[in-house]
């Protein structure tokens, strides 16, 4: 288990992480002693230890002169998630009431055809979830090879994509270039998924992840830059299907 990585996950940044975890080895530190041990400027370690505070990871006991920080053991981090959780159930809550209120087009206008780009991580992200409001609930995949979507994509964001895409109620049809390296994805029934694996002819040519649902076809290419496109059009998304069912047709049942 990377220690560092699971912190940089709550939020911590670099600086933080080394205060934390260096505060953790003595009860009771001052931040000169801190600055020393981890060869920070004492500027740095003050505002690590500040935000730390903030964060609930870190408290200070004594008087102003001569006291020393504690840091919170590292259980408390499951109560931080907790109430984290918590605020996040009370924001949805919130969203769902304050929806209808939010300014709209008031879906005069209806296009017959656009494309929308998307960049980034995060942009890629919210252009895979897109399917989640698809009308017919059916998803035709065609991957790329899994190296470079774990380049990429992080599994925690994998998990939780592919769960709460079954949890949508999205029945999925895959087609694969190869294996991922955690056979955890390849529980296909717990995320509604059929998958294939590519012919030969087909395997290693692309690094493009092909989405086809109602009058969608989503394209994104992990590398060697992180881009993703969305097309809207009947015509396109009828052919896009009639090519994804002929490679279909001939892909070996995995």
């Amino acid at each position: 288990m990377n220690i560092p990585q699971l912190l940089s996950s709550f939020g911590l940044t670099e600086t933080e992480i080394t205060v934390y975890l260096h505060a953790l080895e003595r009860d009771g530190w001052s931040a000169g002693d801190l600055s020393r041990e981890t060869a920070l400027k004492r500027p740095t370690v003050y505002h690590a230890l500040e935000t730390l505070e903030k964060k609930g990871l870190i408290y200070f006991v004594g008087h102003k002169r001569a006291g020393r920080f504690k840091a919170e053991p590292p259980e408390q981090l499951a109560t931080l998630l907790h109430r984290e959780k918590s605020r996040l159930a009370n924001l949805e809550k919130k969203l769902v009431k304050a929806l209808p209120l939010f300014p709209t087009s008031g879906g005069v206008i209806d296009v017959a055809s656009e494309v929308t780009y998307y960049r980034g991580v995060e942009g890629l992200k919210n252009l895979l979830e897109k399917v989640y409001g698809s009308k017919t609930k059916a998803l035709f995949s065609i991957m790329p090879s899994f190296r470079a979507v774990e380049q990429n994509i992080d599994e925690e964001y994998m998990y939780h994509y592919l769960h709460e895409r079954a949890k949508h109620g999205i029945i999925t049809k895959s087609i694969w270039q190869d294996l991922p390296s955690n056979k955890e994805f390849l529980k296909h029934k717990n995320f509604l998924r059929s998958v294939r694996l590519a012919p030969p002819s087909l395997r290693g040519k692309s690094n493009a992840m092909i989405d086809i649902f109602d009058h969608h076809v989503v394209v994104t290419m992990p590398l060697p830059e992180l881009f993703g496109v969305m097309v809207r059009s009947f015509e396109y998304s009828e052919l896009m299907k009639a090519l994804w069912q002929t490679v279909w047709e001939v892909s070996k049942p995995l």
